[in-house]
């Protein structure tokens, strides 16, 4: 016997829920409009959602243990006592995790199990991504509830919603690890920009997007480089790893950053770290403006390798990327000024 990880039993941060509306609202929606929800709340939306995005699964883990059953009344009719005891242990394993080796399962316990395991795995790739999506988006709600409930000194609810938050971390790295998402290429080889670049990099495992800017030129992302077109402000600090890539460059004081994404597959954007509390003050457009926290609810990840990118004119730049689906249009503000940055290669 070997001990296996058990598709069939999904803890429950595991289970996804189809898309992202309940926690992060429509793509396009301010971080204001989003509800507040108790802890009890948040877990019970994930898990409704959960089972409607694993139902397919879950019919098959039916149809596979009715199938072992009618294979077991079989082998018993028949007296086949050592195929009836493979079958049992099958079922047992079905039920914990573990499995009998496929060389010691007889020819029609052998052929029920690859089918199962072949549309099993099929079905479960299907949903990685809408998990990916489901947990970026309900830890960014998390986050935000412990904020909240720390500045209303509610500090033992913070610390439970602060414990969920770091159980979920660790899902979310080991569904990573399962599909390569995002690629280990794809944090420098950026396949995003607009279609008047040609771009010649190999496509491969986590597609990255290409996608069409709005009045925005590129320069390639070196020190030194300008980093707005009409001012002298310059970055100052390139990681290794981001060398090569070209950055979209605007005016100073454009503040949004619009794009619609032609082909889809990831994209990677650069925003100021001032956010809007550190930018300025006052006026409607605050309403609009998004923090690492209302970026993360709206499906985008931050990746700190490259925390050390830096401008001489707002200070480090902190990098998110997202999945994006061909069609989708996308306004991003995140301060009084600077508009945010597109990375592609």
């Amino acid at each position: 016997m070997k001990t296996r990880a058990n598709p069939f039993v999904v803890p429950a941060l595991l289970l996804p829920f189809v898309g992202v509306i309940i926690f992060a609202g429509a793509l396009s929606a301010a971080p204001q409009e989003l509800p507040r929800h108790s802890l009890e709340e948040l877990k019970a939306l994930f898990e409704s959602r959960n089972s409607e995005l694993m139902a397919p699964v879950a019919t098959l883990d039916e149809r596979y243990a009715a199938q072992l059953n009618r294979l077991m009344d079989e082998v018993t009719r028949a007296g086949k006592l050592e195929d009836a005891l493979m079958v049992k242990g099958e079922m047992e394993g079905f039920r914990s995790g573990t499995e009998v080796a496929d060389k010691d399962l007889f020819p029609a316990l052998g052929r029920l199990r690859e089918i199962y395991t072949t549309t099993h795995k099929e079905r479960l790739e299907g949903v990685r991504k809408d998990q990916l999506k489901l947990m970026t988006a309900y830890k960014g709600q998390l986050e935000e509830l412990q904020t909240q409930l720390t500045q209303e000194k509610k500090l033992e609810d913070a610390v439970a919603v602060r414990s969920t938050i770091k159980k979920l971390d660790v899902t979310i790295k080991e569904i990573e690890e399962q599909v390569g998402s995002p690629p280990v290429g794809a944090r420098t080889q950026f396949r995003v920009g607009s279609p008047s670049e040609a771009l010649t990099t190999k496509e491969g495992a986590g597609a990255l997007a290409i996608v069409e800017v709005e009045d925005a030129a590129f320069k390639d992302l070196e020190v030194g480089v300008e980093c707005f077109s009409d001012a002298e402000y310059k970055w100052v600090n390139v990681p290794e790893s981001l060398k090569g890539t070209k950055v979209s460059v605007q005016g100073k004081h454009s503040h949004t950053l619009n794009f619609t994404v032609g082909k889809g597959g990831l994209v990677f954007i650069a925003v100021s770290n001032r956010f809007s509390e550190k930018s300025g003050t006052g006026g409607d457009w605050e309403e609009s403006a998004l923090d690492d926290k209302g970026l993360r609810r709206l499906g985008w990840r931050y990746l700190r390798e490259f925390d050390e990118l830096s401008t001489d004119a707002s200070g480090n730049a902190l990098v998110f990327y997202k999945e994006c689906e061909s069609g989708e249009t996308h306004s991003i503000r995140t301060e009084k000024y600077a508009p945010p940055f597109l990375l592609m290669r």
